[in-house]
């Protein structure tokens, strides 16, 4: 300590003995390098400061010596290496990606479940989220359903699936109401209903109902919620309807 300041490098211990950390000190102000370490012995972080504020690497572990994060810092602010900084589950997979520019969120940011699959998407420019993309699955890994977000709000496409990887539902979102054409399938793939939306209302809606082999038995039309025609389908194949 000099003139009442911690200067020159500060250690703490574990009870077990075991180092918990180093810490560079320069006229009060953590400066330099930094080291912490787990109770195992494994390094914990590694961190490099100047004048109180992150600059350059700043590393985290977990306690089997897989890395964790890794990050890029300049003057207090947050860069990332090559304008990116990458985070990792315990197993080493990656669990998010992002990018900088001039220490602001710039470009696309991404993070996946324990799986690899993306579970979302955000686009920054200048610090402010441009668009987002959230995707989730179903329990034996395919796709569940993928919504797009722009200003907080739904805009974009909408689709979510079947288990069997079929498309359930499709259509389009502005400014959180449905917006266009609409579709709903059959996990065999054939279509339920189609409907056309404005400002979330129901413009028109189209049902469907199938014969057992798959041939189109009735198609019903819809207006304000109201049938406005019915169109029935009768087939000289020699089957039971």
């Amino acid at each position: 300590v000099k003139d009442g300041k911690k200067n020159d490098i500060w250690t703490e211990w574990y009870e077990n003995g075991q180092k918990m950390s180093e810490t560079a000190y320069k006229d009060g102000k953590t400066h330099g390098k930094c080291i912490s370490w787990h109770e195992n012995g494994q390094i914990k972080s590694e961190k490099n400061y100047k004048d109180g504020k992150y600059d350059g690497k700043v590393n985290y572990w977990y306690e089997d010596g897989q890395i964790k994060t890794e990050r890029i810092y300049k003057e207090g602010k947050e860069i990332g290496e090559g304008g990116s900084i990458i985070t990792r589950y315990l197993n080493g997979q990656i669990q998010g990606e992002a990018t900088f520019k001039d220490g602001k969120k710039d470009g696309k940011w991404i993070w996946w479940n324990k799986n690899g699959q993306i579970e979302e998407e955000v686009i920054y420019k200048n610090d402010k989220k441009v668009s987002r993309t959230i995707y989730t699955y179903h329990e034996n890994g395919q796709k569940y359903y993928e919504m797009n977000y722009k200003d907080s709000e739904l805009n974009g496409k909408w689709t979510w699936w079947h288990e069997n990887g079929q498309i359930q539902q499709e259509g389009n979102y502005k400014d959180h109401k449905k917006d266009g054409k609409w579709t709903w399938w059959h996990e065999n793939g054939q279509i339920q209903q189609e409907g056309n939306y404005k400002e979330g209302g129901v413009v028109n809606k189209t049902r469907y109902e199938y014969y057992s082999n798959g041939q189109i038995k009735s198609e019903k039309n819809y207006k304000d919620g109201n049938l406005v025609s019915q169109t029935q389908y009768v087939y000289n194949d020699n089957f039971q309807i």
